[in-house]
């Protein structure tokens, strides 16, 4: 598996991997959510934002985190810091049938409220 972005946080930490086969991994190697299209959920089927542009986007529409090449509209971006080597990747556990998708907010160059490592 290839990884497609890394994703940082509001600081310019690093903090998650999206695999080219929608998986989303903490630098640890760890499996935290899936994506569905430009929905992210996690391993209870839960609806928990959008990754679409390079940017994690909570449900208001806000930017809980960025990519390598995101898209506008976004809030200033800090440096980025720089990323761990990554683990090997542990076996993902199984996807379960994903909540029926929500309606989201406008995209928003706000950052949002919630921290990126509390979205998964």
């Amino acid at each position: 598996m290839s990884e497609t972005d890394a994703i940082y946080n509001r600081y310019g930490t690093p903090v998650y991997r999206v695999l080219d086969d929608g998986r989303i991994v903490d630098f640890p190697g760890h499996s935290r959510g899936w994506l569905r299209g430009r929905y992210i959920y996690d391993y209870q089927g839960a609806q928990r934002g959008s990754y679409e542009g390079g940017l994690f986007r909570t449900s208001d529409g806000s930017v809980a985190g960025y990519g390598e090449n995101p898209a506008s509209p976004h809030p200033t971006l800090p440096a980025r810091s720089a990323r761990p080597a990554p683990a090997p990747v542990e076996p993902e556990p199984p996807r379960p049938a994903p909540a029926s998708p929500t309606a989201l907010g406008a995209p928003s160059p706000a950052w949002s409220a919630t921290a990126l490592e509390e979205m998964l």
